[in-house]
């Protein structure tokens, strides 16, 4: 996958997730203040690969990564499908002040 495909796919799923934040409030205050938020589609063998090597750079910051495992993209309807959330350090509730 070149940088441009890279892009694209990571910038729909990042919309997509925006999108379910907005809609699922309670999720944005299950994640930490301050993440690195990696998203995983499960449905995107090599896009999840790529991004969990991405994700390494982040793991000698102090910073939580959090790793986000989506099922699906809804067709039609642009939303994410079933969101996992991953590695939340339970003294974080919240990102958004």
């Amino acid at each position: 996958m070149n940088r441009e495909e890279l892009f694209k796919r990571n910038m729909l799923m990042g919309t997509e997730f925006s999108k379910q934040i907005l809609k699922q409030p309670e999720l944005a205050e299950s994640l930490p203040r301050k993440a690195n938020i990696v998203l995983l589609p499960l449905n995107d063998d090599e896009l999840y690969k790529e991004n969990l090597r991405f994700a390494e750079q982040f793991k000698d910051e102090d910073i939580p990564v959090v790793f986000i495992e989506i099922e699906a993209l809804f067709p039609n309807e642009s939303t994410c499908c079933s969101l996992t959330l991953k590695n939340i350090p339970e003294e974080e509730s919240s990102w958004i002040p």
